[in-house]
């Protein structure tokens, strides 16, 4: 992969649900999809799903970050779409793209911890990194 100097770098930190009627396992083909593309395209970062919510991290060049929340905003396997911080990087967080499980806890449910705190939220996400079930 080749990746892009940090003057270039955007990233983007989302949440939304799983579209009514699709299965967990839908998961594994958006992965399937997903990891070849990004790595093409410069894109690295962090998904994690816990059977409902994902909440994901991209970062990369800016159109191409860009175009991924296009195609990810028009995909009907995701619904409740919402951007909880975008802006320039000045250096990537991560060399690979990870997708994390995180199993949900009633008195701490994942997507109800950050989706509103903006680049807080971020920085939970991301530190919380360790606590995940990270496959690459």
């Amino acid at each position: 992969m080749n990746l892009p100097s940090a003057e270039h770098l955007h990233e983007i930190f989302y949440c939304s649900l799983l579209a009514p009627g699709e299965s967990p396992r839908t998961v594994a083909g958006i992965l399937a999809q997903s990891r070849q593309a990004n790595a093409d395209k410069g894109i690295t970062g962090l998904l994690i799903f816990d059977g409902l919510h994902f909440l994901q991290q991209v970062e990369g060049p800016r159109d191409q970050v860009q175009g991924l929340m296009g195609r990810i905003t028009a995909d009907p396997r995701h619904v409740g779409i919402r951007v909880i911080f975008e802006g320039p990087l000045p250096a990537r967080r991560s060399n690979v793209f990870e997708m994390g499980y995180s199993e949900p806890d009633e008195d701490d449910v994942l997507y109800e911890r950050m989706v509103n705190e903006g680049e807080a939220g971020l920085l939970r996400f991301l530190a919380q990194r360790p606590s995940y079930d990270i496959r690459r």
